[in-house]
């Protein structure tokens, strides 16, 4: 089916004001020892921590490995047990006066492991778990990461943009000044030609630079 761009938009903007989830996956993390902000607020922007909780709490791939590792427990917690245990219930009744009026058998069948066998599908089932959770231990950091570098790209693109308009504005005023001194002729035409030119160059450079900013945020 293809893909319902209204609904992604709706499900998206649920979540700006939905965030009982998040909160119980704050408390876990929480538990965890991880160092996460005590709730998610996202009315005012979101800051840097809070970009790490959503960024773990939203990634895909982190579910998915969330869900493997789940299935992994359920094989562990039901590794090592008799594979095929039955129990059985026959009853008849005798309509011969001379026989009891009723009969009836149990039967129990399974087969007899060997020696050791569950002990090791049950080591090797929780090897299997573990190395599922260190598997998502190490995504969840890769991902914090890779947040991390993202908002460190974005805080350099942001600052640098800031300096960049500074310099216009500081430009400006010189070019305004140069101006004066041309009409009053204490400057020559070449020279005030020259700081226009690096205005003009200072503004190229902020377009780009607001370009920047808006491709890291």
């Amino acid at each position: 089916a293809p893909l319902s761009i209204a609904d992604h938009r709706d499900n998206m903007s649920a979540r700006l004001t939905d965030t009982e989830p998040i909160a119980g996956f704050v408390e876990r993390l929480t538990a965890q020892g991880w160092e996460v902000p005590a709730r998610i607020d996202l009315s005012d922007g979101i800051s840097l921590p809070e970009g790490e909780v959503l960024a773990l709490f939203y990634n895909a791939d982190l579910r998915l490995a969330r869900l493997d590792a789940g299935v992994a427990l359920a094989n562990y917690e039901t590794a090592g047990l008799w594979e095929d245990p039955e129990f059985g219930f026959d009853g008849a009744e005798i309509l011969s006066p001379s026989g009891s009026p009723f009969e009836f058998g149990l039967t129990l069948s399974l087969t007899i492991p060997i020696s050791g066998r569950l002990g090791v599908e049950k080591d090797r089932a929780g090897a299997a778990y573990e190395a599922e959770l260190r598997r998502i231990v190490d995504a969840e950091w890769a991902t914090r990461a890779q947040v991390r570098s993202a908002w460190a790209a974005w805080t350099v693109s942001l600052n640098r943009l800031s300096l960049l308009q500074d310099t216009v504005v500081q430009t400006e005023r010189i070019v305004s000044i140069a101006d004066r001194l041309e009409r009053a002729e204490e400057l020559t035409r070449v020279e005030a030609r020259l700081l226009r030119a690096a205005l003009v160059q200072a503004r190229s450079a902020v377009a780009q630079a607001e370009r920047d900013e808006i491709r890291t945020r």
